[in-house]
């Protein structure tokens, strides 16, 4: 995932609220906007993407254009004004479309079925380590997150052979024909869509 832009977050804050916010964006990809606080009586709204009870910090939206424009639903809420830029412009990120960024939080918050544990190996990330007997299935679901398209699943195999692997918008389905231990890494857009987000 390559950062393509950032706007880093300064002292002032702005208040969004149901009336659309341009956000000022320099090109397309996929957004995250900073919140100080969380936001738990709110819903933010990119198009039609919708993320309820924000929590603090970056908060991923997903795919924008250029001239998006940002609201929110319920209690208004706070934006992180951009640094040096004052309140008019929220602060942002941007990243390439090309992979699914998946917030941490939900990374931590995935349930698995089957034998497996999220962890974090040599120092990274935490993300589901799932151990597979040959024939097995296993089921791994994490909360409900707006994808800017269909999404294949990106899995590292770390013994054995690659299980077969199926993706439905919440839940990743192994079937393993040999015994085997994987870790889901993340989240690619499949061509066609990625193609659509730019």
């Amino acid at each position: 995932m390559r950062l393509l832009f950032q706007r880093r977050p300064g002292t002032t804050t702005l208040w969004l609220d149901e009336r659309p916010r341009a956000m000022g964006l320099p090109q397309a990809g996929l957004l995250a906007v900073h919140l100080p606080a969380a936001a738990p009586s709110s819903t933010l709204i990119l198009g039609t993407m919708r993320v309820v009870a924000p929590p603090a910090g970056w908060v991923l939206l997903g795919a924008a254009e250029a001239g998006a424009t940002l609201r929110a639903e319920g209690v208004p809420l706070r934006l992180s004004g951009g640094r040096g830029e004052g309140p008019l412009l929220p602060a942002c990120r941007i990243w390439e479309a090309e992979d699914v960024l998946i917030p941490e939080a939900h990374w931590r918050a995935a349930r698995i079925l089957g034998e497996g544990a999220v962890v974090a190996l040599a120092g990274g990330p935490a993300r589901p380590l799932i151990r597979l007997q040959a024939g097995g299935v296993a089921q791994v679901t994490l909360p409900p997150w707006p994808l800017p398209g269909p999404a294949d699943p990106v899995l590292a195999v770390l013994r054995g052979g690659a299980p077969l692997a199926e993706f439905d918008g919440t839940t990743l389905t192994l079937r393993a024909a040999v015994a085997c231990e994987v870790v889901w890494e993340g989240l690619q857009l499949r061509p066609k869509s990625r193609a659509n987000s730019a």
